[in-house]
């Protein structure tokens, strides 16, 4: 199978993708692909042409087809490859990086102009070779400024790469939990799909029935006639059970509201003898204060004991009364609870046909 990539110059992030590097050439001075794939987090897969093994790590150096399968079969598991692949960059930056280039290219520079010095001893050839230095120099602290701002851009791309791949989990984890919804929704379309091909069958089958059936339609019209009286009845039987369902209700409705009035006619009466006890305390407690005054108001304390004797009447009565409203209520609850059942057991006993 052959994959092809349009054209473009995001050439590190392709290698990342590819996760391998294959230089299959039978001739090569150093082949640049094999370290830019090295630098970029590619796996090298280098056949042995003359020379690649004084360049490149000799585990990466196939002889024929088996061996260059058995390279990437054997960086198929991820952790295993992304730490390869860390190893790989820090091995192409010590080797291949800029300040080491820039660093052989100086040395070569000066090798050559040390066995050169015959021929530039003169001060306008030494300025222009002075002169080039500064700009060598001033080259590379622009190009290690330029390597570091590179450094933190790949950095951030690698925390978005991290978060794009966490996102594009989530997606496939949605995506595998949407192909089973689906697999589950045609499952279930197939099995829908055959119970109707089922009731289809019986249609047919029924249609057929009826077709037959309709010799004998003459004779049968009477019984659905008779059928269709009762069905009638039944129906108006019906209605007249919501129309008493709908009275009971509002029986219901009415004793819930006689209730209520009940209920707040009691709350007064005990109002009531609350503040009557709360009058009788007030007297004791005056009778209490006057203790002392009994000799000189014996009158006056008889007196009191009458009204007080009159109101504990009236209190006794209240209570009476009070009582007598109480076995009312209960009494006249459980007669409308006994109608109640009873009208809901008419309600729901079946009705017997004609």
């Amino acid at each position: 199978m052959c994959i092809r990539d349009r054209h473009g110059d995001d050439v590190q992030e392709w290698f990342r993708k590819i996760g391998f590097v294959l230089s299959p050439s039978e001739f090569e001075s150093f082949h640049m692909a094999i370290p830019e794939g090295m630098a970029s987090g590619a796996i090298p897969v280098i056949r042995n042409w003359e020379g690649a093994d004084q360049i490149y790590p000799k585990r990466f150096i196939f002889k024929d087809i088996t061996q260059a399968a058995s390279i990437i079969l054997k960086y198929q598991d991820e952790a295993k490859r992304t730490a390869e692949a860390a190893r790989l960059k820090k091995w192409s930056k010590q080797h291949f990086g800029l300040d080491v280039i820039l660093g052989q290219y100086e040395q070569l520079f000066k090798e050559v102009l040390d066995r050169q010095q015959i021929t530039i001893t003169s001060p306008q050839l030494r300025g222009i070779y002075d002169q080039l230095q500064q700009e060598q120099a001033a080259a590379i602290e622009s190009l290690t400024k330029k390597d570091m701002q590179a450094a933190e851009t790949i950095k951030e791309l690698k925390k978005q790469t991290t978060e794009k791949e966490n996102q594009l989990a989530k997606l496939r984890e949605t995506d595998k939990t949407n192909r089973q919804t689906i697999e589950k929704l045609n499952h279930d379309v197939a099995e829908r799909i055959s119970k109707l091909d089922a009731m289809i069958a019986v249609a047919d089958e029924m249609k057929l029935q009826l077709t037959e059936g309709r010799l004998r339609e003459k004779e049968k019209d009477k019984q659905i006639q008779s059928h269709r009286e009762k069905d009638f009845a039944l129906r108006q039987e019906v209605l007249n059970l919501k129309t008493n369902i709908r009275e009971l209700q509002t029986q219901i409705k009415s004793i819930e509201s006689e209730n209520k009035t009940k209920d707040r006619t009691i709350a007064e009466l005990q109002k009531v003898v609350e503040s009557m006890q709360n009058e009788n305390a007030l007297v004791m407690h005056s009778i209490a204060e006057k203790d002392n005054q009994i000799a000189d108001k014996d009158n006056q304390i008889t007196e009191k004991n009458r009204k007080i004797a009159e109101k504990d009447a009236r209190l006794a009565e209240t209570g009476l009364r009070m009582e007598a409203l109480r076995n009312e209520l209960h009494e006249w609850m459980g007669k409308s609870e006994q109608q109640l059942k009873l009208s809901l057991i008419h309600i729901s006993e079946p009705t017997r046909p004609y």
